[in-house]
């Protein structure tokens, strides 16, 4: 479908200088609830990173001593994670081949929101399938209202979902147990972090 294809183009051509960015906003943003989720892991428990981009975050679960697995639907982005000496799949986050409860961890962040809200409540099902029942999510979002390509962004095309917190609690509620949130305001953006674990485990 065309929101795929244009945001697959959008990655593959600004991958490398994204790198630089994704590392930032990490360091900046993300790392204080990544170090949080990989503290409600057991040691050396396999992750999966679910749009996992250039893989600055894998890298860092990975020299936690997290085995990581990434999975993108860009090529290039997958090939940056094998620079980084990370095992990537070029695999589309709506149609995971992944087994049932093979994960203890799983991360999805920031990745969802290139899905259109009329597909998310799939989305969320595949996080649950593949999550061990002890295992937790690492999810985040950004904040705001409406979807479409572009987005926020005028120069990379890409499709953009965005949410409030109570509408994505009522798509998380069906299967999924919050045990962190916070809200972190960076820049334009507003990031929604999660931490999930899923109501049967």
């Amino acid at each position: 479908m065309e929101y795929k294809a244009e945001t697959v183009r959008a990655y593959d051509a600004h991958a490398r200088a994204l790198d630089g960015t994704f590392e930032g906003s990490f360091q900046r943003i993300g790392k204080p609830v990544v170090d949080l989720f990989l503290s409600m892991l057991p040691p050396g428990a396999p992750v999966l990173d679910i749009g996992s981009g250039t893989g600055n975050k894998a890298a860092y679960v990975q020299a936690q001593g997290h085995p990581v697995v990434c999975v993108d639907l860009s090529p290039e982005m997958v090939r940056l994670c094998k620079e980084k000496g990370l095992r990537a799949h070029v695999m589309d986050l709506e149609d995971l081949r992944v087994e049932h409860n093979s994960f203890e961890g799983v991360v999805a962040y920031t990745s969802l929101l290139h899905v259109p809200k009329k597909n998310f409540p799939n989305a969320l099902d595949n996080l649950k399938r593949i999550l061990s029942p002890t295992g937790h999510v690492l999810f985040a979002m950004k904040e705001g209202a409406g979807e479409g390509l572009n987005g926020d962004d005028e120069v990379m095309r890409r499709w953009f979902s965005y949410y409030t917190d109570d509408e994505l609690r009522q798509y998380m509620q069906r299967s999924f147990t919050v045990v962190h949130h916070d809200r972190v305001a960076a820049g334009k953006s507003v990031f929604l972090h999660y931490i999930l674990k899923g109501n049967d485990g």
